[in-house]
């Protein structure tokens, strides 16, 4: 069984009050010369030759969030940022010297050595201009970070019906918090979600099944409940009945599919993905067997962030 969680990122000077609006048309190639003129959120489309996945586990992990006063960032395990500005030829100057301050969780080597690039790229003074279709382009001449709005992103992960449709094994249940803070739970009971062109049933809660008309945008629209399915007000059981009602929108996700009605998400996992994940390992002739992990059981969650400073 797992409990409950709380993550919540590190917050930079932020204090935005400022909207995502798209910039007036024929920026393309000119300099940005304020952080309010690129206020909010901002996702990675690329950094160097990496194209990072926007959601892992139905939350974005490649972000850049853009204040008044600063920057915080994330692309792999841990979160940072820094005051800054720029200035009037289109440079982002770091406010804070060297000093980054950071969360401190491990990181596979690639993974950090990744994370240390980009947290160390907001040092380097990259000029920052628009590109076509209001992305941004941040570069120092050897490396370049390409930004889109999180509302543009999605639209490039959006899932085709024939990859919607199948057997799938709810994960997690989170609910998103401002400042890409976020806390939820898994699912305590194996459970399978199965999808067709038009359908949606649930074997959770006694059983539940939804028809759908699904949009070229990757929502679940006119979603219509067979009979009520009940489960406990506050389980993540009710988050996925919650949001699978509200007509919700569909994406790809680092482990399948999130489904997003709100502020609340959750990621399902292909039960044959699942199963190979808890298949026993075959070990060598003679040697002991090795136990197989229950089938379809829950994805455990990354654990929260230490409330740690450190300079990078």
């Amino acid at each position: 069984m797992l409990g409950s969680w709380l993550i919540g990122p590190i917050a930079v000077l932020m204090a935005t009050g400022c909207s995502s609006e798209p910039p007036p048309p024929g920026r393309a190639g000119k300099p940005v010369t304020s952080l309010d003129e690129i206020a909010g959120s901002w996702d990675i489309a690329r950094f160097e030759r990496y194209t990072p996945t926007r959601l892992h586990g139905g939350i974005r992990r490649a972000f850049v969030e853009v204040g008044q006063k600063g920057l915080s960032y994330n692309i792999e395990c841990n979160y940072s940022g820094n005051p800054a500005h720029i200035d009037s030829s289109g440079t982002l100057h770091d406010d804070d010297g060297e000093l980054r301050t950071s969360t401190a969780m491990l990181c596979e080597p690639l993974k950090d050595r990744r994370e240390g690039a980009l947290f160390g790229f907001f040092g380097s003074k990259p000029t920052v201009r628009w590109m076509e279709n209001g992305r941004l382009q941040m570069s120092n001449g050897r490396t370049q970070l390409i930004l889109e709005r999180p509302v543009q992103r999605r639209l490039a992960n959006l899932v085709p019906p024939r990859e919607l449709a199948g057997r799938w094994v709810p994960q997690m249940a989170t609910q998103l918090h401002e400042g890409n803070g976020y806390s939820g739970s898994g699912f305590h009971q194996p459970a399978l979600v199965v999808i067709t062109p038009h359908s949606l049933g649930y074997s959770g809660c006694g059983g539940a099944r939804f028809t759908f008309r699904y949009t070229q945008d990757g929502r679940m629209a006119d979603v219509v409940e067979q009979g009520r399915a009940e489960c406990g007000s506050d389980s993540p059981s009710a988050t996925l009945l919650k949001i699978v009602r509200d007509n919700p929108l569909v994406e790809r996700d680092a482990s399948g599919l999130a489904l997003t009605a709100g502020d609340l998400v959750v990621n399902l996992e292909s039960e044959a993905e699942v199963r190979r994940r808890s298949a026993p390992v075959t070990p060598p002739s003679g040697g002991p067997q090795a136990e197989a992990a229950p089938p379809l059981s829950p994805t455990t969650p990354p654990p929260p962030p230490p409330a740690a400073r450190q300079d990078r």
